[in-house]
């Protein structure tokens, strides 16, 4: 099953694997023209970020 997007209410989602993912309207543009991006997107939207000060510490850094 490939991605769809999808429009409702004026919003737009991409609709993958019994998930969704709201997109802006211009991505949802953008992929109209570059459907090849659509992967990019989900993972953009998706991908959590953890930051950890304590180990990007200068006195962690040598302390292998």
């Amino acid at each position: 099953m490939e991605p769809q997007i999808v429009e409702k209410e004026g919003r737009f989602y991409i609709e993958f694997a019994g998930k969704t993912v709201e997109i802006s309207a211009s991505e949802a543009e953008a992929l109209k023209a570059n459907p090849d991006a659509v992967y990019d997107v989900i993972v953009s939207h998706t991908r959590k970020f953890n930051f950890n000060t304590a180990e990007d510490s200068g006195e962690n850094i040598f302390s292998m």
